[in-house]
């Protein structure tokens, strides 16, 4: 009998989690025919991934399943053999998430995304006394690991990159910072950052609008509005001697209703670098750049030119701040790519040889708005206007 007619059998023919069940035939090639349950302890009729608290637990059928298919007995080894070699796997994990083949990257997971919630207390959590308050596991990825408690964001890295953020915002009397620190003495595991949870918009999405084609006069105002705020920001961090290092949509938060009361949050500074007298605080790391879309060209070919650690600049957050800008407007990045599928290494090369998109892909004509993603993104970094220059104009 074939692996998918074992796994097939073996699952009862119940009204399980769709989502659940695209997830485990994707990788088990299933048929799906017959959807394991899903048992989040929660009816599918009422649950909500809002307000769901209960944590799933996979049923014993699906459990033997996977252990009785060729990927699933290849996991269970896999874990047995690394599980005794590598400290990061002596951690616990998110039931049936492996490791493979890259260390602290999932690759792989099995839980009910209709629930959205973690399937196991990290014992960090637990230690911080947030066990007890069902914590909402939002983002695992890349060493990565977000949840939101309560009114609390707890970020926990594989690294020093989430104690090296917190000792950043410490150091610049951020308002929404509660606390950072390290799970061993000696710093050399895991770190967690503890935040005030933002309940606001990114920039990306505060452009939904505007890049779906309203261009009433309201959305024309609300979008210089945007800019300006984020200019703001921007502003008060360089004036503070630090430079962001890798500013884009998601790292700008608007908090609260536009024209009224709302404030804007920078976020994410753990790739942050700032006056000598204040980084000796703060945990050296080799920075190699950002997220490639928003990268500057100056930062570009430094970065391909060498392996060495490469500095931050204040006038390529400009840049970032305008490709943001551009990006969450036109949903295309400014950098026309020659291969979107070259990887890194090729998009960097088209960015250091400015290879723009053309301004014809913007959703509708809006010159001001046009004009300062120019100034932001001329090509001298002398040649850009500061932050302080375009909150100015802006406001």
């Amino acid at each position: 009998m074939s692996s998918t007619a074992r796994a097939g059998a073996r699952f009862p023919s119940a009204s399980g989690c769709p989502q659940l069940w695209q997830s485990l035939a994707h990788r088990q090639s299933v048929t799906s025919a017959n959807p394991p349950p899903c048992r989040c302890r929660v009816p599918a009729s009422t649950r909500n991934p809002a307000t769901t608290t209960m944590r799933p637990s996979l049923s014993p059928t699906v459990d033997s399943a996977l252990r009785t298919t060729p990927m699933g007995r290849q996991l269970a080894r896999f874990h047995r053999r690394r599980r005794h070699r590598t400290p990061n796997h002596r951690r616990p994990r998110p039931v049936w998430t492996c490791a493979m083949p890259g260390p602290r990257t999932a690759h792989w997971s099995l839980r009910c995304r209709r629930c959205e919630r973690a399937s196991f207390v990290d014992p960090l959590i637990t230690r911080l006394r947030l066990g007890d308050l069902a914590p909402a596991l939002l983002h695992d990825r890349r060493g990565t690991t977000v949840y939101r408690i309560a009114d609390t964001a707890l970020k926990i890295t594989s690294g020093l990159m989430a104690g090296r953020e917190g000792q950043i915002l410490r150091l610049l009397g951020t308002e929404f910072y509660q606390g950072h620190g390290w799970e061993d003495a000696d710093r050399d595991g895991r770190s967690w950052l503890r935040l005030r949870w933002l309940d606001g918009t990114t920039l990306w999405d505060a452009l939904e609008g505007a890049h779906r084609g309203d261009e009433s006069p309201a959305s024309r105002d609300r979008m210089l509005a945007l800019a300006a705020d984020a200019a703001v920001q921007l502003a008060e961090l360089h004036a503070a001697g630090w430079a962001h290092g890798d500013l884009q949509p998601d790292h700008v938060i608007y908090e609260g209703p536009p024209f009224s009361g709302q404030v804007t949050h920078l976020i994410d500074l753990a790739c942050a670098q700032g006056p000598a007298e204040a980084s000796a605080a703060v945990p050296f790391y080799v920075h190699r750049g950002g997220l490639a879309h928003t990268t500057a060209p100056e930062i570009a070919e430094a970065i391909l030119a060498s392996d060495e650690h490469v500095v931050v600049t204040q006038p390529a957050d400009v840049w970032s701040l305008g490709a943001s800008l551009w990006w969450s407007w036109t949903r295309t990045p400014p950098i026309s790519y020659r291969d979107p599928a070259a990887g890194r290494a090729g998009q960097l090369a088209d960015i250091a040889a400015l290879r723009r998109t053309p301004m014809a892909v913007r959703p509708w004509p809006f010159p001001a708005f046009e004009d300062l993603v120019r100034a932001c993104q001329a090509a001298d970094p002398a040649d850009r206007p500061t932050a302080k220059q375009l909150a100015t104009t802006l406001v």
